[in-house]
């Protein structure tokens, strides 16, 4: 690991996948396993965390949450009243796009870079999930309908200014209904689109995992997107990925980076008439090809839910696992 790092880290021979590939148990676990930090590393996340002005960042992210209730306090109040729901959607969206580029900023991305346009015909965004800050992200560029859990409801403020925002809660102790809710979204178009990391869990971004179907359930027309993260220290273990174990441990991580960069690719949008007549999972290889192509990811045909269906073994699993040999042929 060296001055710089980026995740996904993209190979070239991996930008030409035309199947999913099947990988070994140890690669799978690898793909998610927790890092560890040397005593030479955490000596140098509190170098960074102290000249890199992390301790100051992180007071001004208390405050920006602050002031950010504060603005949305007419959310707060009105959220109950459907007209003045209406009414405050567009303040809402407006006020949560600046606060999310406002607190990137403070979490050392001081460059956002954009390559193609959202496209606004588009009735879902699937994007590569690698971080906390992956759907945020997408949110600058073109506001999304948000698919929350059902118990962010119950968080004061947080809850009210999700439903001002026009969320879409979904309950996951449930084993049926969620899709159809995703569905729903979709298919009105009086609301804005849906933004959904298919893979379901974030990985190291070796891979890219299989999609979920949820969101393949109807023949809108879906912009797949890619991100990509940059950062400077990167031999600190100071990162962007989430596979830490706490939001905590993620937080000072991200606080230690004192300048990243984010690419965003809004991919060409895969149109109804390419999705009809394939089953729900065939047009999910092919949104999940196209991401990882573009990435230069492996694709691989295992999903996510492999890992809470089954107890992990991951006895012979660090994150200096090597996940991919260069010798492996797509």
């Amino acid at each position: 690991m060296g001055f710089v790092d980026r995740v996904p880290h993209g190979k070239e021979s991996l930008k030409h996948q035309t199947s999913l590939t099947t990988i070994s148990d140890e690669e799978f676990h690898a793909a998610y396993a927790e890092p560890t930090f040397t005593k030479w590393q955490r000596f140098v996340q509190i170098l960074l965390f102290i000249f890199g002005l992390g301790w100051l960042r992180f007071l001004l992210v208390f405050v920006l949450v602050l002031v950010y209730i504060v603005i949305m306090t007419p959310c707060h109040v009105f959220y109950r009243i459907p007209c003045m729901l209406r009414i405050l959607e567009p303040y809402g969206t407006y006020t949560s796009q600046k606060f999310i580029r406002a607190l990137a900023f403070l979490f050392g991305v001081w460059y956002i870079s954009v390559e193609g346009k959202p496209d606004f015909d588009a009735r879902a965004f699937v994007f590569n999930h690698l971080s906390l800050l992956d759907g945020l992200l997408t949110f600058i560029y073109r506001p999304f309908t948000i698919i929350a859990i059902s118990g962010i409801k119950t968080i004061p403020c947080l809850g009210q200014i999700a439903i001002a925002n026009g969320a879409t809660f979904i309950d996951r102790s449930k084993a049926q209904g969620n899709s159809a809710a995703i569905r729903s979204v979709m298919e009105d178009h009086s609301k804005y689109p849906a933004s959904i990391a298919s893979e379901g869990k974030i990985s190291n971004g070796d891979i890219v995992f299989r999609f979920r179907t949820g969101s393949f359930l109807t023949d809108e027309p879906i912009q797949p997107v890619t991100i990509r993260y940059s950062w400077i220290f990167a031999f600190g273990g100071v990162t962007y990925n989430w596979v830490v174990d706490t939001f905590l441990e993620w937080l000072w991580l991200v606080l230690c980076i004192p300048f990243g960069h984010i690419h965003i690719t809004f991919l060409k949008t895969i149109p109804s008439s390419e999705f009809a007549g394939k089953t729900p999972q065939e047009k999910a290889d092919m949104c999940q090809l196209l991401i990882a192509n573009n990435l230069g990811t492996l694709a691989i045909d295992r999903s996510a839910k492999e890992i809470f269906q089954k107890p992990k073994n991951l006895d012979n699993v660090t994150s200096s696992t090597p996940l991919l040999s260069e010798e492996r042929e797509i």
